[in-house]
């Protein structure tokens, strides 16, 4: 860094120090910034280092029990779909479509062709038959919209054809 002349961040890097005898994983956030002398020439790094531990496994711990909760939903006898937006709490009016393997077996589709894609992306078959503007009247409004027996008509093995479904939106 020093004869390059650019700075370093680094964020939440385990590092770990020894601590009261004892050696613990530690994560730091910290800069190296080059410090110029009245000739112009580096002369020092100015270093600034914050310890993050609280904050990463807060995240992780975070992490953990969204995984949990996921799993779960794996093994509810039903399938289901939850909607995010690429961006946490930016609306770009593309939600992301998230399955178990139970929804995508109801629509006769792989994990891959429906995971990680925008409704009407994932399931094209659904346009017109308003589940895009259900989905949006919930982002809209944040009231849920619950319907029982609705006729779908879905792509399934090559055809279409009308399943019945009970579904809730809700944000």
């Amino acid at each position: 860094m020093l004869r390059e002349g650019e700075a370093i961040w680094r964020e939440d890097q385990l590092i770990p120090i020894d601590r009261n005898g004892r050696l613990e994983e530690v994560y730091w956030t910290f800069s190296f910034s080059p410090v110029y002398g009245d000739t112009g020439a580096i002369a020092g790094v100015f270093v600034t280092c914050t310890e993050t531990t609280k904050a990463v496994l807060g995240r992780q711990k975070v992490d953990q029990t969204q995984r949990q909760v996921l799993a779960s939903f794996e093994e509810l006898p039903v399938g289901h779909c939850h909607h995010q937006y690429r961006e946490p709490h930016v609306p770009d009016g593309q939600p992301l479509l998230w399955s178990s393997g139970r929804a995508g077996h109801l629509v006769w589709r792989a994990p891959e062709e429906i995971v990680d894609k925008p409704l009407l992306e994932a399931l094209p078959e659904l346009a017109g038959q308003w589940f895009d503007q259900w989905l949006q009247a919930v982002i809209d409004t944040g009231q849920p919209y619950i319907a029982t027996e609705v006729a779908v008509d879905v792509v399934r093995q090559g055809r279409l054809q009308t399943i019945y479904v009970d579904l809730t939106y809700q944000s």
